[in-house]
């Protein structure tokens, strides 16, 4: 393995570690070239490194780049106190040895409960050398061509679809925490603090008069078994501006209605809504360790192009030294 060196980043290696990042989403790019492309241009790239968060680069005993991380400290109500490495916060040169990450990552990351990178879902070298750092896949981050998926469905007997309107603040509001609920039990156990339930409770009330979203509903009867909400997508998180892309953001099933068609039908509806109004793409995506959204989701065909990977650290390293 070539040898190299590690240094805290300073300003005088924005413009190695600018072209790097650019190299790395022109290769994002190549293979889902749906992602904007102006975004690969090392000054556009460059604009990341304005942001103030710790960092570090390897360079090689010649002087040249080998990689780089940056990490920033975040607080939530659900994640709590964490560590992120965003999928532009790091990256290797081309025929750098993966191991360099193990150094990067115990310079930057240090003792916080939670820590997590984003990692693109093509890179299996990376993957597996973040799963030897401790790692593990939580959630995927996934795309597709609405053209290529179905924009009709079985229909499911006694069940209709409509849009939500006005006057059904209170079923929306009373489906919520289907996700939350379903994703405390095992395999996930993810946890939902009271506040946070509260708060989604009231987010999905106000989605009966929300003009820009596409919030659908499936009804047996008078009574409400599943929704999906879609919303027009300006700026993706990850990669930057869409014109053209939807956000698949919620969509959830009540217990005795799954595996019955409601959410086929549910997304062949949006699919459909969302060709009218001109969209091209659709993005969504769910945790690793939900056995039905990892079924369901790509067998609509939704491909995964990022991974959010996670570690927790034992209580006892967090401890005071």
């Amino acid at each position: 393995m070539k040898r190299y060196s590690i240094h805290a980043y300073e300003s005088r290696f924005g413009e190695p570690v600018a072209r790097l990042l650019a190299e790395a989403r022109r290769e994002r790019r190549r293979l889902f070239p749906m992602l904007p492309s102006g975004l690969d241009d090392p000054s556009t790239a460059g604009r990341i490194l304005e942001r103030a968060r710790p960092g570090v680069v390897a360079l090689a005993e010649d002087g040249s780049l080998c990689g780089f991380l940056f990490a920033e400290l975040r607080d939530d109500l659900i994640w709590g106190p964490s560590l992120v490495s965003d999928p532009d916060g790091w990256a290797l040169a081309p025929g750098i040895d993966a191991r360099v990450l193990a150094r990067l990552y115990g310079t930057v990351f240090g003792r916080v409960s939670e820590h997590r990178v984003h990692v693109s879902a093509w890179d299996r070298t990376a993957l597996d050398a973040w799963f030897h750092l401790g790692f593990g896949l939580e959630q995927a981050y996934a795309v597709a061509r609405l053209d290529d998926l179905e924009a009709e469905a079985p229909p499911v007997a006694d069940v209709t679809i409509r849009r939500a309107k006005p006057g059904d603040e209170d079923i929306l509001g009373g489906l919520s925490p289907l996700i939350a609920t379903m994703q405390a039990g095992a395999p996930v156990w993810a946890g939902a603090p009271a506040q946070y339930l509260t708060e989604i409770r009231e987010g999905f009330r106000g989605l009966a008069t929300d003009a820009e979203a596409i919030v659908l509903l499936a009804l047996r009867g008078e009574r409400a078994v599943g929704y999906q909400a879609w919303f027009p997508m300006e700026a993706h998180p990850i990669d930057g501006p869409f014109t053209n892309a939807v956000e698949l953001s919620v969509g959830a099933t009540v217990p005795g209605e799954r595996g019955t068609g409601v959410g086929r039908l549910l997304t062949a509806h949006g699919v459909s809504e969302a060709r009218k109004a001109g969209f091209a793409w659709c993005f969504t995506d769910w945790r690793t360790t939900n056995p039905l959204s990892s079924s369901f989701w790509p067998a609509r065909g939704f491909q995964p192009f990022l991974y959010r990977l996670t570690r927790r650290l034992s209580p006892l390293a967090l401890a005071e030294r």
